[in-house]
């Protein structure tokens, strides 16, 4: 390819000499740029227009190692490279594109230890987030993503991509003030667990756990209250347990309140465990209401319908200092079993 050198002889320019090459047809293919530092700039020009980009731009430093690299593509688009030849970062390469518009849409940064952080950039609006990110171990394997949402809240995933772990990911969410308010789990059988968080302490609740099986049906949920007290509910979808469903209360101290469930059997069996039961109303010698004061505010509430005028012959509630239901169960009469709970529209 014929060849042209240009030596600023006189010394009035920053580059001690230029070196043009064409192509056959005598279009200009590449510029090299020898600069008085002795820095190169090269610049290669897609004069056939043969590729998907016009031009690309690469520095050297005076040991002849690359630099920097910029790209410029025919759709207006941009992609610039820098590399840390002198070895002071943590990372080898920072990659940055751009639209034909300048404005960034992506960042990929390879770490010394083989890692590697790819970030995307909603610069359309188009998605329901501003920014997700990406970090891959050595291997390539997506070890965490973290994504922040258009209205301020953010969520993060790691993936146990070495199989230590129970689980395979493990998320949580923070809202826009960065307060955690929901965690997840997916385990290693494909059951799953969600963990909600009264992260500004304005229930009586501080956690709601709920456990779910690999096909999504529910089979616990765990109710925590800000006195210590916890309610719980079972489901023995695998039949593994004596019981079909199991609902139990329990004080501050792990010492069990309340207890019913209904046997695989058919039958119902119900422990009123060591409850301090303050008030107990009997209708014709049964009982047909009793309360527990569990202590900071909460009162632990069970109906019997002795009269049979119900569809549940045993309604058990966990009530704040309010009166509202934190949590309560019912135990009916067809043998089946409903959840009553003060956030039923995130369990949902």
């Amino acid at each position: 390819m014929p060849t042209r050198v240009i030596v600023d002889q006189s010394n009035t320019e920053a580059w001690a000499a230029q070196t043009l090459t064409y192509d056959a047809l005598g279009r200009l293919a590449t510029r090299d740029i020898l600069l008085d530092d002795a820095t190169r700039t090269v610049t290669n020009y897609d004069a056939d227009s043969t590729e998907s980009w016009s031009r690309v731009v690469e520095n050297y430093d005076a040991t002849g190692r690359m630099v920097s690299r910029a790209t410029s593509y025919d759709d207006g688009a941009r992609g610039v490279s820098r590399f840390d030849v002198a070895g002071t970062e943590n990372w080898s390469e920072f990659q940055t594109a751009y639209n034909a518009s300048g404005e960034r849409y992506r960042t990929d940064i390879s770490y010394d230890a083989g890692t590697k952080l790819t970030t995307y950039y909603d610069v359309d609006g188009s998605k329901a987030w501003a920014k997700q990110a990406f970090t891959f171990n050595a291997g390539g394997e997506i070890a965490m993503q973290a994504t922040n949402f258009d209205d301020g809240s953010r969520e993060l995933i790691s993936y146990d991509v070495d199989g230590l772990q129970p689980w395979s990911f493990y998320s949580a969410t923070y809202d826009a003030a960065g307060v955690l308010v929901l965690q997840g789990q997916k385990l290693d059988d494909g059951s799953s667990l969600q963990v909600l968080r009264d992260g500004y302490d304005v229930a009586a609740w501080n956690k709601v756990s709920s456990q779910f099986t690999a096909a999504g049906a529910v089979t616990g949920r765990d109710l925590y209250t800000d006195g210590g007290a916890h309610a719980a509910v079972r489901y023995d979808l695998a039949g593994a347990e004596s019981f079909a469903v199991q609902g139990r209360v329990y004080l501050a101290d792990g010492t069990l309140a309340y207890g019913g469930q209904f046997n695989d059997d058919g039958t119902y069996a119900e422990n009123v465990g060591r409850g301090s039961w303050q008030l107990v109303e009997e209708v014709n010698g049964a009982v047909a209401h009793r309360v527990a004061d569990l202590g900071d505010g909460l009162k632990l509430v069970i109906d019997y319908d002795v009269t049979n005028a119900e569809s549940w012959m045993a309604y058990a509630r966990l009530e704040d200092a309010g009166g509202e239901t934190l949590f309560g169960f019912t135990l009916n009469d067809d043998r089946t079993f409903n959840e009553y709970t003060a956030i039923n529209d995130w369990l949902a």
